[in-house]
């Protein structure tokens, strides 16, 4: 395991503090794994320091154009691979 690395019980254990405690809070998450993006109001597609998206992830994911709809679809795939 790296050292930056969580697992995924651990993931999901901060992902439910973060629901509980912070939910009448502005939360900005930096994620690796994209498991929890869908809790979110928004999400910001970056690439390279530029936003390249910016909306409901619902609304991305419903576009199939979309960068963060083909990177959640490839990573999902992945986890069940």
């Amino acid at each position: 395991m790296k050292p930056n690395s969580v697992d995924t019980e651990t993931e999901a254990i901060m992902q439910d503090v973060i629901d509980s405690e912070f939910k009448d809070s502005t939360v900005i998450a930096v994620m690796h794994r994209l498991t929890h993006i869908i809790r979110y109001d928004k999400v910001a597609l970056l690439e390279d320091g530029h936003l390249m998206e910016f909306n409901a992830p619902q609304t991305l994911l419903q576009n199939s154009n979309s960068r963060f709809s083909t990177l959640y679809r490839t990573s999902s795939a992945s986890l069940l691979a």
